[in-house]
C-alpha cells in the first residue's frame, strides 16, 4: 500500500498488491477464491453499460452540437467499456456524475473504471501466483 497527505482531501491510499500470508489457505481455499474473483471480473452486459450512460447524460450537461451522434458515441463508449465488470462500470459512472458538471471523455471514463478495477487485476494476479 502506498500513502499519502492529499492536501485537499486529507490523508489517502492505493493498493499496489496483494500477497498471501504463511500459512497459506489450503488449495481448494485458493480454487474458491479463485473462483470467486474470476466471476467478479465477467464483463458487463452492453444493455446495462448503454443504462448507465444514459444515466450519466441525464445528470451532466454535454456540449451542444447538432453534428454530434450521441448514438455512434455511446456505441463507441460501450465498445471500449466493455471490459469491466457491471459493478465497476455502475460505480465509476456514478462517482464521476456525483463529481462533474459536464458529461466526461471516453479517456476519464476509462480512467475511472480502471482505478475501480484495479484492486480485483491485483487480487486475481495474487492468487494466480499462488
Amino acid at each position: 500500500m502506498r500513502t499519502w497527505d492529499d492536501p485537499v482531501h486529507g490523508f489517502d491510499y492505493q493498493i499496489t498488491g496483494y500477497s498471501l500470508a504463511e500459512p497459506l489457505p489450503s488449495p481448494a481455499d485458493i480454487d474458491t477464491a479463485r473462483q470467486l474473483v474470476e466471476a467478479a471480473m465477467q464483463p458487463a452486459p452492453a444493455k446495462s453499460v448503454a443504462a448507465e450512460l444514459a444515466r450519466l447524460a441525464a445528470v451532466t450537461k454535454s456540449r451542444a452540437d447538432p453534428e454530434d451522434d450521441q448514438t455512434l458515441r455511446f456505441a463507441a463508449f460501450r465498445e471500449e467499456l466493455a471490459e469491466f465488470p457491471r459493478d465497476v462500470i455502475t460505480t465509476a459512472l456514478r462517482k464521476i456524475a456525483r463529481r462533474e458538471t459536464f458529461f466526461p471523455s471516453l479517456a476519464e471514463i476509462r480512467d475511472q473504471c480502471q482505478r475501480e478495477f484495479s484492486h480485483r487485476q491485483r487480487l486475481a494476479a495474487a492468487l494466480r501466483t499462488t
